[in-house]
């Protein structure tokens, strides 16, 4: 009995398993529409361009779309084409850049490298961005672009020429344009730019009036640029014209001004005193006398060294967080206005340290074999306990307060700490 009733039960088992299945396996109930639409998106395929010289003509082209075609099955499809941004053309006709926009309609930068063509048309409200690199003696004009943030210009050619930018209305307006060239020596620069930028040049002189626009003026390595005048440019913040030949640089008339760079360059006078919202001035490596910053009461850093200047007055520049002045003719500075200072730094000029009491760290430099007595130049220290940090072979420092270095030093840079009282000074020492 106990057997027919394990048979039983198994049989109800089985016969609820099949059951189950035939009820699995029946067919669903499936809306003909959505079959077919997905049949649809399945078998769609996305649309392109066969790449072939049929298609595209230019080898260029041809080359950078079989780049672009990142599945490999010889069609730029409309994916990979939108996915381009900028495209560089090496000696472009006009068909090649016409095709080219065609073929990628996202671009917003373009290339031209090398041709003498003087005219391009784009056709094109997203290109923003243009380069252009040229032999040809004229200026060349792009045009069919809506709105040019920014033009880099590149003249390759062996003939000296002058170029006028502010005679091509697409130039005048753009945000920022760039020109190089040692064989570009005349530029009339655009009047309605934001950012001027020029370097490497063979220009001589440069002037730019009337530009209301104007915020950044960096212009530098031209290596027979003696003058730049700049007038009426009410927005001009940002002059940076280092490395040039300038024996001139007129910028007085641009107030706003705030941060001036000019160093490296042949200047006898820097005036300054009608720039009353500037606060960073560096003309370092000049041939300076005198430096007027009475009126500039808003800097915070002043870099001068490498000049002639014999007096330096700072008692104005009560913000002033950084100076640099070693290697002029100072033999005393006043530096009890500028308490923000932190840190000063006089190279061998050796006989300012007795005005830097209220400086807490210095620089200054010292040739291999010499000594320097700090007691002496810097009477402040007379009670100083002298230490340093880390001890370095061939340099050392006395209870007196006596910097030695020995001649066979390989040490480029050492720190010796001097305790007055309370304070502390660090005295940073360079080997020259």
């Amino acid at each position: 009995m106990r057997i027919k009733g394990l048979q039983k039960r198994f049989a109800l088992a089985s016969c609820a398993f099949i059951v189950g299945m035939g009820m699995y396996m029946q067919p669903m109930n499936v809306n003909a529409d959505e079959v077919d639409d997905q049949t649809t998106v399945e078998t769609t395929e996305e649309s392109g361009i066969k790449i072939d010289s049929a298609n595209i003509a230019s080898a260029q082209l041809r080359k950078l779309a079989n780049y672009d075609d990142y599945n490999g099955d010889g069609i730029l499809s409309e994916s990979e084409a939108n996915y381009r941004s900028d495209i560089t053309l090496k000696n472009a006709t006009q068909a090649e850049v016409t095709q080219a926009i065609k073929l990628y309609p996202n671009l917003t930068s373009i290339e031209f490298n090398g041709g003498t063509f003087t005219s391009m048309k784009l056709n094109s409200s997203k290109i923003t961005n243009v380069y252009v690199t040229t032999t040809a003696t004229k200026l060349v004009k792009v045009t069919g672009v809506s709105k040019l943030e920014y033009l880099s210009y590149a003249y390759k050619g062996k003939k000296d020429i002058s170029l006028n930018f502010n005679s091509f209305n697409l130039y005048k307006t753009a945000k920022s344009i760039e020109i190089t060239g040692s064989h570009l020596t005349g530029v009339t620069a655009p009047s309605g730019v934001k950012t001027f930028r020029m370097y490497t040049t063979g220009v001589k002189k440069l002037s730019i009036n009337s530009n209301s626009k104007l915020e950044n003026l960096d212009v530098y390595d031209n290596k027979k640029l003696k003058e730049i005048t700049v007038n009426k440019c009410s927005k001009l913040k940002y002059v940076y014209v280092p490395s040039n030949a300038l024996t001139t640089l007129n910028i007085k008339s641009c107030s706003a001004i705030v941060d001036l760079s000019c160093r490296g360059n042949k200047l006898k006078a820097v005036d300054v005193t009608k720039l009353k919202k500037l606060t960073q001035l560096n003309c370092i490596d000049n041939k300076l006398s005198s430096l007027n910053t009475k009126k500039n009461t808003k800097l915070t850093s002043l870099l001068c060294s490498a000049n002639s200047i014999k007096k330096l007055d700072t008692t104005s520049n009560k913000k002033l967080i950084s100076l640099v002045c070693y290697d002029n003719k100072l033999t005393t500075i006043n530096l009890k206005n500028n308490k923000e200072l932190y840190a000063f730094s006089i190279n061998e000029n050796y006989q300012l340290l007795k005005d830097l009491s209220g400086i807490k760290e210095i620089h200054l430099t010292m040739k291999k074999g010499s000594k320097l007595d700090l007691k002496k130049y810097a009477p402040f220290l007379k009670n100083a306990k002298f230490s340093m940090g880390q001890k370095v072979m061939g340099i050392s420092v006395n209870k007196k307060g006596v910097i030695s270095i020995s001649k066979k030093c390989e040490q480029y840079y050492t720190t010796i700490t001097a305790k007055v009282g309370k304070k502390e000074y660090l005295i940073s020492v360079r080997m020259d």
